[in-house]
């Protein structure tokens, strides 16, 4: 064998060793492996093989930074319709009590428009009386918002429909450790 090859080769390792065997990107790299393989004894020009090798040096790079971010745990799912508008503002809301803890961040991804709705949730994270986060500020909507929790505790989770709206949506909360 030759040093490039054994160099290639232990880029390979590296690989996925980063990658932490998942079956995926186990799979891929086997088949970077053998095209490894193929190109160094196919390829006898020096300018191929050093190509090579700045593109899988370049790639094991990317590929530690992306495996080091947090993953997201599926934590709940929501669906809150509301046929018609009640005169009771409080019959217009959804009410939820959950735990958070500290120094965990939670992410909120709304989707409307379920079945044709017209409505926007709004979802409100309080404690006690304090409102926290929230989706929603004056003007501007976002589909997905994070919340980073600075106490152990039970908040209040309060969804309603801007502008008074019916609608139909599902909210789902997600914890990144």
């Amino acid at each position: 064998m030759t040093p490039l090859y054994t160099l290639l080769y232990t880029l390979y390792v590296l690989i996925c060793r980063i990658m932490r065997y998942s079956r995926i990107h186990f799979r891929f790299g086997i088949a970077l492996k053998n095209a490894i393989f193929t190109l160094s004894v196919k390829f006898r020009n020096m300018d191929h093989i050093k190509h090579l090798t700045v593109f899988l040096v370049m790639w094991v790079l990317f590929s530690a930074g992306s495996s080091a971010q947090k993953k997201e745990i599926f934590l709940r799912k929501i669906d809150f319709a509301l046929s018609k508008v009640s005169p009771l503002e409080a019959e217009n809301k959804f009410y939820l009590t959950l735990q958070f803890n500290k120094d965990v961040q939670y992410k909120f991804y709304v989707k409307n428009h379920l079945k044709g709705g017209p409505g926007e949730a709004v979802v409100e994270i309080y404690d006690q009386d304090r409102l926290l986060g929230t989706n929603c500020l004056k003007e501007k909507y976002f589909d997905t918002f994070l919340f980073s929790c600075t106490k152990t505790g039970m908040y209040d989770v309060v969804i309603r429909f801007r502008d008074n709206n019916t609608g139909n949506s599902v909210i789902s909360i997600y914890m990144i450790p």
